[in-house]
């Protein structure tokens, strides 16, 4: 009898074991094809944005006229000191939101000079299967652990269904410091702080990042005729460059310039 036991426990540890070996080789597969489907996505991105400057290269031949690209603003994560006077606690949450890549970044840096362990336990929900990848960086990914939408959309309507089956869920939503400045009264309907306030699902708004005006005003070179748009981002640093002139050493020559918003 004791020989009985102790060989049905041998088979049952074997049968564990090789269930846990499956279970990981498929976990390994769907990172793979993933990771394969994500090449293929990222080198169509890079012809895209090929053909993108093709044609502004094209319009600068035709005209004969200089095009600068020149980035009005950048991002910066928040200080430690600046996160703490949130008064959040990341490990009362059992789950996160992301809207952005940047937004991962700075939560693990932010995580990682409070010395957060953050346990396996932990849910990430991301806006696109793109975004849910980049996690692979940080966390040992488990398609059991990540969610996103199944169409590549990336729309955040798209990611509701998930987070409403995983409604118990305590909700940390990683955010800019502009998150609502620069969104129109439609935007705002369909973000998804709006969507999860609406699904009365909990969570907690945190600001991890911000973004932070280029200073052009001691750039000598900046002499343009016109200036071309992008986002509301720009249109704002630009209107507090105007305003920062009226003390400014070197007044910057705005009203000569033309503005167009694409």
């Amino acid at each position: 009898a004791v020989t009985e036991t102790v060989v049905v426990s041998k088979t049952r540890g074997a049968e564990e074991i090789a269930a846990l070996e499956e279970k990981i080789l498929e976990d390994e597969q769907f990172v793979i094809d993933k990771l394969t489907a994500m090449l293929a996505k990222v080198q169509e991105l890079a012809e895209n944005m090929a053909t993108a400057s093709e044609k502004y290269f094209d319009i600068a031949s035709k005209y004969n006229v200089q095009i600068d690209f020149k980035p009005f603003i950048k991002v910066e994560g928040l200080s430690l000191q600046e996160f703490r006077a949130q008064r959040i606690e990341v490990l009362d949450f059992t789950a996160v939101i992301f809207t952005a890549k940047t937004a991962i970044d700075h939560f693990f840096r932010l995580c990682d000079e409070m010395r957060i362990t953050i346990p396996e336990t932990m849910k990430y929900f991301c806006v696109s299967e793109k975004i849910a990848l980049y996690l692979q960086k940080f966390i040992k990914y488990r398609k059991r652990k990540v969610f996103f939408p199944a169409t590549e959309t990336s729309k955040v309507e798209e990611l509701l269904p998930q987070i409403k089956r995983h409604s118990d869920e305590k909700y940390l939503v990683s955010v800019a410091d502009v998150y609502d400045v620069n969104k129109s009264v439609d935007d705002k309907k369909d973000d998804i702080v709006s969507l999860l306030e609406k699904n009365k699902i909990t969570y907690t708004k945190a600001v991890m990042y911000k973004t932070v005006s280029t200073d052009f005003t001691q750039d000598k070179n900046f002499k343009y005729d016109m200036l071309v748009f992008f986002s509301p981002s720009g249109v704002s640093v630009c209107a507090s460059m105007m305003v920062s002139t009226c003390s400014s050493v070197r007044p910057m020559p705005f009203s000569s310039f033309r503005v167009s918003a694409m």
